[in-house]
């Protein structure tokens, strides 16, 4: 009798599980592997920075697009700043302007599309001067982080880029 009974409680803890409706842990992760920019997730952030060169050597403004997502909803917080060319050694530099851009599938498409212009340029990079223009692709975990030097003021692939975001 007490085996018949184990027998029983065992069948009823087994064909109970078998009934979850839960949604298992592969379908969540393909879930984030099927959108462009799946990595960039939880405290995953991607940063997308620039430094200008107006005042030559001693440097320029900077604007960086910062990448999260929240809620399952992809965002770049744009910020770009304002640097006295009058004044290099002032480390206080002054936010000109700073918003939040919730993201959509062709937003995506343009950060992927600079991303890719950002390795073949910093792959046939020029030699380094004192002056130009930095671009960088960072993210905060370390597993992307690209670079290119330009020397020009304005790269076009970063104007694409930055016009497209704006939208």
């Amino acid at each position: 009798m007490k085996k018949v009974l184990f027998i029983l409680i065992i069948s009823v803890f087994a064909g109970s599980c078998g009934t979850s409706k839960k949604k298992p842990k592969a379908d969540f992760m393909d879930e984030y592997q099927k959108r462009i920019l799946g990595n960039v997730m939880g405290l995953n952030r991607l940063e997308l920075s620039s430094s200008f060169d107006e005042c030559g050597e001693w440097g320029g403004h900077n604007e960086k697009f910062d990448i999260y997502r929240e809620d399952k909803i992809l965002y770049a917080e744009y910020t770009e700043d304002i640097f006295d060319c009058g004044n290099p050694y002032d480390e206080n530099r002054k936010i000109a302007e700073k918003k939040t851009i919730r993201l959509n599938e062709n937003h995506e498409k343009a950060i992927v599309k600079y991303l890719k212009s950002l390795l073949d340029s910093g792959l046939k990079m020029e030699l380094p001067y004192h002056a130009g223009t930095y671009y960088q692709a960072v993210m905060n975990d370390s597993t992307l982080i690209l670079k290119y030097h330009s020397m020009g003021s304005n790269w076009p692939e970063y104007d694409k880029l930055k016009s497209e975001l704006n939208k």
